[in-house]
């Protein structure tokens, strides 16, 4: 290189022998635009050699950088049915370094579905958003596809994006309609109610054919023949509960085009539920039955009951406390709120304002409405308040220390699960450092079974 420019890359390799070729790069990564020269030169190896030198000069014209021009998206794809229409759909056209150009759109197809809007030829400028429609009419089901052209606003036969715009067709969808479209039947074991029907109908007032079949093939639903195979018709079925045992049973009478042709609509579900009663009263059944709770002074506490029907079935129930106890609230008893089963129902404990002792009330669960239809349920709720009137080391606050505290403090401390914590926290606290371990099982073993036995427990203020 007679310049020795950067730009110009000669091989290292240093000798040649004719004929030969002679391979070099150009590289303009860190050149500014402009004009750029430098000249090979080939020289004989030996001074001897009878050529001249070889004079071979290069000019190099660095163009500025041409922005790229940038379609977001860059493709479209519509899934779509016979006459749908979508409306101003959105295509962004930038450049890359931000600057302006002007473009004009058209339609590779010139597809009629694909409508860019501008009939006469708009004009754009980066950056800058076309919009445009999708038109269906008169197509049939199938896939269609277009391109739309970003063309230069000066040179037309300029195209600087390809966006491509592809639609897949479905058969029309008829909206098949069924009234009633639920039923919700009570009936008293044994009995049946026939000719129960619907009125199917499509809402474009299309003659369509269909079937009707119960979607559990459940005997106790008998769905009618057909009086006709094509809509609109009514539906008619009976409910058989001779042979069901109380309780809540469920099926959905299906509505399909039984024909494999182009008339197409969706399945129509009709569910059904129906009740049996027993014929007899009622059973219904508080989980728990009962509740003992032994809390401290000042405690409060939350717990539910669930209640239900043994046989499944929702029937209306209250909830109250049969002695208006201060200390027992149940939730929507001041409200007199009606609850169906099966629920869930929260009830509180409150202590304040409670001396140490024993109370006890009961929740009572009965039918406002009427009250032949089950007994009332009884949940006795007791309650045991701790003051300071424990003993010691008796974590089960029994009364008495003995081998079962030791226990109870052991499933504590170590269970998996833990067992249940000592009544009152303080009864073990046995070493009196506020803390329940293995030192306060040890203390315990030792003062009732040590020899000589150990000293008494010393709990927190005892």
């Amino acid at each position: 290189s007679l310049h020795g420019s950067t730009w110009l890359l000669l091989p290292e390799r240093s000798i040649w022998t004719t004929p030969d070729s002679i391979h070099f790069n150009v590289l303009t990564d860190y050149l500014e635009p402009g004009i750029y020269t430098d000249t090979i030169l080939l020289l004989p190896y030996d001074l001897a050699a009878q050529f001249d030198t070889v004079i071979m000069p290069i000019m190099l014209e660095v163009d500025g950088t041409e922005a790229n021009w940038v379609a977001v998206p860059d493709y479209f794809e519509f899934y779509l049915n016979e006459g749908d229409y979508i409306s101003h759909i959105s295509l962004a056209v930038i450049k890359d370094d931000s600057s302006q150009s002007g473009f004009t759109v058209r339609a590779a197809l010139n597809s009629p579905w694909l409508d860019l809007g501008n009939p006469s030829g708009s004009q754009y400028i980066t950056p800058d958003t076309v919009s445009f429609n999708i038109i269906t009419d008169g197509l049939l089901p199938g896939a269609y596809t277009d391109t739309i052209f970003i063309v230069d606003l000066i040179d037309d036969s300029l195209i600087h994006l390809k966006v491509p715009v592809v639609i897949f067709i479905d058969p029309a969808i008829e909206q098949v309609i069924a009234l009633p479209d639920y039923f919700n039947l009570t009936v008293n074991q044994g009995e049946s109610i026939y000719d129960l029907g619907l009125w199917v109908y499509d809402a474009g007032g299309e003659m369509l054919p269909y079937m009707a079949v119960s979607g559990l093939c459940s005997s106790w639903v008998q769905i009618h023949p057909p009086g006709s195979q094509y809509l609109p018709d009514s539906v008619y079925f009976d409910i058989l509960s001779a042979n069901l045992d109380p309780g809540i049973y469920t099926d959905t009478i299906l509505i399909f085009n039984p024909l494999d042709d182009t008339t197409r609509y969706f399945e129509v579900k009709v569910p059904i539920v129906l009740s049996v009663m027993p014929s007899g009263p009622m059973v219904v059944h508080s989980l728990p039955d009962h509740f003992d709770f032994t809390l401290n002074q000042g405690d409060t506490l939350m717990e539910r009951f669930y209640v239900y029907e043994e046989h499944g079935l929702s029937v209306p129930f209250s909830a109250d406390e049969m002695l208006n106890s201060d200390w027992l609230y149940v939730s929507g008893s001041s409200e007199y709120i009606v609850f169906e089963t099966p629920d869930s129902i929260a009830f509180f404990i409150l202590t304040g304002g409670l001396e140490p002792g024993v109370y006890s009330d009961t929740i009572v669960i009965w039918n406002p409405f009427d009250s032949a239809l089950y007994e009332d349920v009884k949940v006795p709720v007791t309650l045991t308040i701790v003051g300071d009137n424990y003993l010691c080391g008796d974590v089960n606050f029994d009364g008495v220390v003995n081998l079962v505290d030791i226990l109870h403090l052991i499933q504590f401390v170590f269970g998996n699960p833990p067992g249940p914590p000592p009544i009152p926290m303080d009864a073990g606290y046995i070493t009196d450092d506020d803390l329940i371990n293995l030192s306060d099982i040890l203390y315990l073993i030792d003062y009732l079974y040590g020899d000589p036995y150990g000293p008494p427990p010393v709990c927190p203020g005892k």
